[in-house]
């Protein structure tokens, strides 16, 4: 029995019948012989149509075979894919949970700087408020010295 890639393709092929021979003979004897005739074709039908579902039969077990061992290997890459996506999974955790303190934290430092700006700003204001201060006593003490120049000695 030969296997085929496609088995198939056994049960398309064409069974090619066999010639008749005629024969000179009484008309009873060359029915008998034509089923006879016909008895040994579907006899050797059968028997190559047999063949085809063996071949057939055994290809699709190889088929069945290779497809069970493909199977099995898929189950392992499948196992070994889930626990690379658990270790994935928990990296990604921690990852994100670093990254929240990291976030807390720079709000917390945001927080700082606007107190530390804001109270900068209050500072500028007060040295504003100094700096005014002091010009005017500036101002007061010059002209006390101007008008005591001047003959004024009072305050």
């Amino acid at each position: 029995m030969k296997l085929t890639k496609n088995p198939l393709a056994l049960l398309s092929t064409p069974i090619a019948p066999t010639a008749r021979i005629p024969q000179k003979t009484n008309p009873h004897r060359q029915q008998n012989q034509q089923a006879g005739q016909r008895r040994q074709r579907i006899k050797m039908n059968s028997s190559d149509r047999l063949d085809r579902i063996e071949a057939i039969l055994a290809a699709t077990a190889v088929q069945q075979q290779a497809n069970t061992e493909a199977i099995g290997r898929l189950e392992i890459q499948t196992q070994a894919n889930t626990i690379a996506i658990d270790r994935l999974t928990d990296r990604l955790d921690r990852l994100t949970q670093r990254f929240e303190g990291l976030t807390s934290a720079i709000g917390s430092h945001q927080e700082a700087l606007r107190l530390i700006s804001q109270q900068n700003n209050e500072w500028r204001e007060q040295m504003r408020i100094i700096q005014t201060e002091i010009r005017d006593i500036w101002q007061y003490l010059n002209n006390q010295l101007r008008n005591r120049g001047n003959g004024g000695g009072q305050n």
